[in-house]
């Protein structure tokens, strides 16, 4: 899994996508069915994303909580969970074995990490990232997965887009 929250974001887009297909069957509820498959397919970008980025989706996340909730109770009362979580994710960490930023040796595959200082405070208040910014952030992790960029370079473009 990409972060701890994307078991529950898997959750709430199964409950909503069930909660759609039961308002399809009738002709009267279409329109709220439709909205739920959207937030269904939400749900499941979502819970790709990587941690880091994670906390950006919480504003999507309160709404399309909202709707689930409401037009999936009670079991769509479970899609809040990714919510609270979002909420907690500014996290950063610093490794305290590599304080004058000499550079590690790549070939090794694995990272051992010591010492780790980890706060959790709500400095910045992240903004509202649209379904583009979100695409274009999946497919630079993508490029980062394969190679094709440094994390260095996949932090820029993401802070670039992100303060667009």
């Amino acid at each position: 899994m990409k972060n701890r929250a994307s078991v529950w974001c898997y959750v709430s887009g199964v409950v909503a996508f069930v909660a759609g297909i039961i308002y399809s069957l009738s002709l009267l509820f279409i329109p709220i069915a439709i909205y739920l498959f959207i937030y269904a397919m939400r749900y499941f970008k979502i819970a790709k994303l990587a941690e880091g980025a994670f906390s950006y989706s919480k504003p999507i996340l309160i709404s399309q909580a909202i709707v689930v909730s409401i037009f999936a109770f009670p079991l769509g009362l479970l899609s809040i969970i990714p919510v609270y979580i979002a909420g907690s994710h500014n996290i950063k960490v610093t490794n305290s074995n590599n304080i004058n930023n000499e550079p590690t040796d790549s070939s090794n595959e694995t990272i051992k990490v010591d010492v780790a200082h980890v706060s959790t405070t709500n400095e910045e208040e992240p903004e509202e990232i649209d379904d583009e910014k979100l695409e274009k952030i999946e497919k630079l992790a993508r490029f980062r997965k394969q190679g094709l960029l440094t994390e260095e370079e996949f932090e820029e473009a993401k802070n670039k887009l992100l303060n667009e």
